[in-house]
């Protein structure tokens, strides 16, 4: 209910109010009631509540609930009449014809344009160029400390100890 209120304009909607009413305890009846009464009568939050069964046959606190500045709409089933005129325009008239276009342009051949050129690239300044070298160095520095780190590894490692003498090309 206060998020409702929060972001008005809003719609809480609860079908099967009748089943619903049912399953809840009274504690929540209770807290949903003192909630709805405190929804000011000017705001513009809509409670749409549905039963399956007619006012009449609602308990009477439901029927408290939607009695002071509320509106019940009372809605019959429709006979097969009433159906059939509401499904024939619907399937007749709406469904079987295509949409009607909007314009003709969907259906025109576009005009083959000529590719761009590409952009030149951009002029760096001064302190553009100096800041681009300086990270260069320091990646370059971070890449000799890394390099540095494996081969020492690789140097002391037995495996490798033939590696780390100079090649003889006489033996060779």
């Amino acid at each position: 209910m206060r998020e409702a209120q929060r972001t008005a304009p809003s719609i809480i909607y609860i079908p099967h109010i009748h089943l619903w009413w049912e399953a809840i305890g009274a504690t929540l009846k209770a807290t949903f009631t003192r909630l709805l009464q405190n929804i000011p009568t000017f705001a513009p939050v809509l409670l749409l509540a549905t039963p399956d069964v007619c006012h009449s046959d609602l308990p009477k606190e439901i029927k408290e609930l939607f009695f002071n500045d509320h509106e019940v709409f009372k809605i019959q089933l429709p006979n097969s009449d009433e159906r059939r005129m509401f499904f024939e325009d619907l399937i007749l008239n709406q469904a079987a014809k295509p949409p009607p276009s909007k314009n003709n342009a969907a259906w025109q051949t576009l005009e083959v344009l000529p590719v761009a050129p590409p952009p030149k690239p951009r002029q760096l300044t001064e302190k553009e160029i100096r800041q681009l070298e300086e990270h260069e160095e320091d990646t370059l520095r971070e890449l000799r400390i890394f390099l540095r780190d494996v081969t020492h590894r690789l140097a002391i490692d037995r495996r490798f100890r033939a590696f780390t003498k100079p090649v003889d090309p006489e033996e060779v």
